[in-house]
């Protein structure tokens, strides 16, 4: 009902008695009357009839469904947790058999904030736990985004929004019981917990008998094979298998149960993407090991029966050589190891290469791979891809070709070719790139002035530039150098508007160093935690083709990168090197984003916007604990609460606090302090109203800003 509406059925010529005493006046253009406002949007909630109490008996009149009525009945009372709440304005009544109380007065009681839309005539009420939307007139309830139905729905009596008390009771789960003689409602808060509490304390009573699981750990890791521990409290007689294959592997362990401390074990990432610990049945805990790649793996026990240990194996290279055939004009290379059956070999075009994928693959094999005995292959690298493919890449002449043999011991290949191409071909003279300290050496036949050289860090299209200050093509022709390891692709080098140019085609972002080391010169592609004290990765969430939240005429995605990108501005100078994980509207893979904050940061930052029921807001920031937290460092945990605090401050929004997360794979996968920052919910047409505004994006970005700075002034590493 509206303001006007309102007062449309108060107002009465000079002056018209409504109930006993109150009355509504027109003096000189105003009217005057008995109001209050709902915070934070104008709620009129005066404009309150005569309330006589005559020895506990309540006389009024009340308005409502468009009808004057008669109100005389008894009293009744209202405690909250045993303590009596006194009605300031408005008492509680009955109206059609059902004790309606005052929803403000009681929500607040309840430690609910309240907010009120006259336009859709709803009620929001928030506290830690729960978001309710209420509908005047409506038995369907919105409860943390799901329906549920009251058993009478909430109404406007003499302007005030009223609420039917087990409606009330059972949105917010407390338990109410009605005291006849005394006419009282008596609400109890919090009764689910206590029965949850119960139930646990009966849960653990279980588990004193049964050998019980106390952790689960990777103990040993040496190339080419790792070692898990599951440790039981007594011996374990019954082990299942219950599935067995190279992608994963499911144990059963029978009277058993398990304790909180193995419920979430930490898979190594390398060897193992995830590990679940499970109870089954009544008396069972079941573990399950997902392989990162297709995995061998044997099964053992401790003599004393408390310890089972699972081994995984891989494909290991423990020799490689090569050498010129002259007779029959081939380059012949061969691989010695173990388990190399899977092996994936390709010839590729632009740069030249014979390409060795060995999955699941180490190398026992330190030396550097020769090739000064061979024709055709002019260079050789050997790196590993994602953590778990060995990878091995030859450089070899343009007219090469290929023959292979592949077995569980050898990997043999024959490359042939034109030696005049070997001669003439295309990979660059007067540069040689060392792959296992990733340097790039260039022959100092002409002198320049390093400081002259120009730096262009293009990361977020995959490649780094040097300008040399001249045209050096006579001394490093040009052409592709292939390195193929973790950290480049390759190398291109060319001459652009007379300056010869190093293109760098990353694998992995990197700084760059360069430095004159009297007869060469050396450009170090190193880590950026080798060269900057603070790397953040800052990464603006969803995006492309995953839109995020969408709400109020407003795409996540797209308030994001705005946050994002004016985040990366305010922390210029800061000391805080920031990498972003795009700066347009592009999807990278989650497993991306958090690759490159485990590879090259020392935190991630990612920022979102929530959803949820329409009275959510605020901000809050998600974390997860691990189990190798270090106190003295900067964690998760500690990210989350120095971000929550200075995001609140600078933007004034509501602190819903931090929030344990276990179910994201970022946070999952996470080998760095690394938050989700959810700074306003796009759902709530206030929250979203703010966020659209180039002002108030500045204060988030600012107060983000500024909890970056503090949390990484904290050690490190």
């Amino acid at each position: 009902m509206s303001k006007e509406t309102a007062l449309c059925f108060f107002m009465r010529d000079e002056k018209e008695k409504w109930g006993n005493k109150i009355y509504v006046e027109r003096q000189e253009g105003k009217i005057s009357m008995r109001k209050k406002a709902l915070f934070p949007t104008a709620l009129v909630i005066g404009l309150l009839s005569s309330v006589t109490v005559y020895g506990k008996t309540v006389d009024m009149n009340l308005f409502y469904n468009g009808k004057n009525h008669d109100y005389h009945a008894k009293e009744v009372n209202i405690t909250i947790d045993g303590k009596q709440l006194v009605p300031t304005d408005m008492p509680a009544v009955i109206v059609e058999e059902r004790t309606y109380l005052p929803m403000r007065l009681i929500a607040e009681e309840l430690g609910c904030e309240v907010t009120w839309n006259e336009e859709t005539q709803q009620i929001f009420l928030v506290n830690d736990n729960d978001a309710l939307v209420f509908t005047v007139g409506e038995k369907m309830v919105y409860r943390n985004g799901q329906e549920m139905t009251i058993d009478a729905p909430p109404m406007i009596i003499n302007d005030r929004t009223m609420m039917p008390v087990r409606g009330l009771a059972d949105a917010l789960q407390c338990s109410t019981t009605w005291d006849d003689p005394t006419r009282t409602v008596n609400i109890v808060q919090g009764v689910q917990a206590e029965e949850q509490k119960k139930t646990e304390s009966e849960d653990s009573d279980k588990e004193s008998e049964e050998p019980a699981l106390q952790k689960v750990k990777a103990i040993d890791q040496e190339k080419g094979s790792q070692v898990y521990m599951m440790q039981f409290t007594k011996p374990v007689d019954k082990i299942t298998e219950v599935l067995s294959g190279s992608e994963k592997v499911v144990l059963e362990f029978a009277d058993t149960v398990c304790l909180d401390t193995a419920k979430q074990p930490v898979a190594d990432g390398r060897y193992v993407s995830q590990i679940t610990v499970e109870n089954v049945g009544e008396q069972g805990t079941r573990i399950t090991f997902a392989f990162t790649e297709n995995q061998s793996y044997e099964l053992s026990q401790s003599i004393d029966g408390t310890q089972v240990f699972l081994s995984i194996d891989k494909a290991r290279v423990e020799d490689i050589s090569g050498e010129y055939d002259e007779k029959e004009n081939e380059d012949i290379i061969r691989i010695w190891g173990k388990g190399l059956q899977d092996a994936k070999v390709t010839l590729t075009d632009e740069p030249k290469n014979v390409i060795v994928e060995i999955p699941n693959g180490v190398s026992a094999w330190e030396k550097p791979i020769k090739t000064e005995k061979m024709k055709f292959v002019q260079h050789a690298s050997a790196s590993m891809r994602e953590g778990t493919t060995l990878y091995l890449a030859f450089s070899v002449a343009e007219t090469a070709s290929l023959e292979q043999k592949i077995s569980d011991k050898e990997i043999l290949l024959r490359i042939t070719g034109s030696l005049e191409d070997t001669q003439n071909g295309q990979i660059p003279e007067g540069i040689f790139y060392d792959s296992r300290k990733n340097v790039l050496y260039l022959e100092k036949e002409k002198e320049f002035d390093v400081r002259d050289v120009v730096q262009k860090d293009r990361y977020l299209e995959g490649y780094f530039e040097l300008i040399l200050p001249g045209d050096y093509s006579h001394v490093y022709r040009n052409g592709t150098y292939a390195v193929g390891n973790d950290v480049l692709k390759d190398i291109q080098v060319s001459t652009v508007g007379g300056k010869t140019v190093l293109h760098f085609n990353q694998n992995r972002i990197s700084a760059y160093e360069i430095e004159d080391e009297k007869d060469r010169y050396a450009v170090y592609v190193k880590n950026p935690k080798e060269v900057y004290d603070k790397v953040l990765i800052l990464d603006a969430g969803h995006g492309g083709k995953d839109p995020g939240t969408i709400g109020n005429g407003l795409n996540e995605k797209d308030m994001a990168l705005d946050v994002v990108k004016k985040t990366a501005e305010a922390l210029k100078g800061s000391g805080v090197q920031v990498y972003l994980t795009r700066d347009s509207d592009i999807y990278p893979e989650n497993t991306t984003r958090i690759g490159i904050a485990n590879q090259i940061a020392d935190a991630l930052v990612t920022v979102h916007m929530n959803s949820g029921p329409i009275a959510a807001h605020g901000t809050e920031m998600l974390y997860k604990d691990y189990p190798t937290d270090d106190a003295s460092k900067l964690t998760s945990k500690k990210l989350a609460t120095i971000m929550q605090k200075n995001v609140v401050a600078a933007t004034g929004n509501a602190d819903r606090g931090l929030k344990l997360r276990t179910d994201l794979l970022i946070l999952n996968q996470a080998k760095v302090p690394a938050i989700f920052a959810e700074i306003v919910f796009l759902t709530n047409p206030n929250d979203a109203l703010k966020i659209a505004s180039e002002a108030y994006q500045e204060q988030v970005a600012l107060g983000l800003a500024r909890g970056i700075q503090e949390a990484m002034s904290l050690p490190l590493r």
